[in-house]
């Protein structure tokens, strides 16, 4: 893949002089894998998180296993944590390995939706305590929150952020070794601030089952079309699979950026299980 020759859907779009929308709709929910949920549950409660949905016997698609360490279990037991003050919900999965890598997220917790540029500075400056494994809060602050902003620490800046042109996305500088992501959600209170932090020792493949927060799951108009895209500009992606965790059938696949973390894009399936709309 080469960098020079990135460009986004909605530029070769309009180039062709047709109407175009966005493909990614917003952020859709944090993955965060821990070794067993009863011992996160209080704490996310604490932070003002409530179960709004839970499955204990989820299928695991094959189509998941190269974003995994281990083999592929045949069902996952997962719940979804949503938060008092609006902020993008939490999925948490059980069976975290502790020995893996220190995964590539970092929340960082705040009162209101969107943490402030000194949230994130503390956080990145040392000053903060951690109330689960890859989600930090200010020090001396109490009370619920949810994820305000969202650190990803990336071998190099340079190598992480053209997937993100390419989603149609620009970023800003937010000191020389932090570029900023402001990421729009399905509803105002959604969306997520990303800050890519270089660290030239994160060279670690992200895996589903390391323990702490996995993965960004993100809501896209038709998850085939896009993985389609991704694929043919050299990214590692898995395969498109229809799965109904909660409800509702979705169209699904993971990627793996080539610094190395997870992203999650999902779409609206059909009652044949491709896609729904264009």
């Amino acid at each position: 893949m080469r960098e020079g020759t990135l460009e986004t859907g909605v530029q070769s779009t309009a180039r062709a002089g047709r109407p175009t929308k966005p493909e990614l709709l917003g952020v859709s929910h944090l993955v965060l894998s821990v070794p067993e949920p009863s011992t996160s549950g209080p704490v996310l409660e604490a932070l003002g998180y409530g179960e709004r949905e839970a499955n204990e016997n989820c299928p695991n698609p094959r189509e998941k296993e190269p974003f995994l360490s281990g083999p592929l279990l045949d069902t996952c037991a997962m719940q979804l944590m949503v938060p008092a003050n609006g902020s993008p919900a939490i999925e948490v999965l059980r069976g975290a390995k502790a020995s893996l890598a220190r995964p590539h997220f970092e929340g960082v917790l705040s009162e209101q939706p969107g943490a402030s540029p000194g949230d994130v500075r503390n956080t990145l400056g040392g000053k903060h305590e951690t109330a689960l494994p890859g989600l930090s809060r200010r020090l001396g602050t109490e009370g619920e929150s949810g994820i305000g902003a969202l650190l990803i620490h990336v071998d190099s800046l340079e190598t992480a952020l053209p997937l993100w042109r390419t989603l149609g996305y620009a970023e800003e500088e937010f000191d020389p070794r932090v570029r900023k992501i402001a990421v729009r959600g399905l509803r105002a209170s959604n969306r997520l601030d990303l800050y890519f932090v270089e660290d030239r020792e994160k060279v670690e493949m992200g895996h589903l089952d390391a323990a702490g927060v996995v993965c960004l799951s993100l809501f896209c108009r038709n998850a085939d079309r896009l993985r389609a895209t991704l694929s043919e500009r050299g990214y590692e992606v898995g395969g498109c699979f229809t799965l109904t965790p909660f409800g509702t059938a979705l169209r699904i696949f993971f990627m793996r950026n080539t610094t190395g973390e997870i992203y999650e894009f999902l779409s609206i399936a059909n009652s044949r299980g491709s896609e729904e709309g264009s």
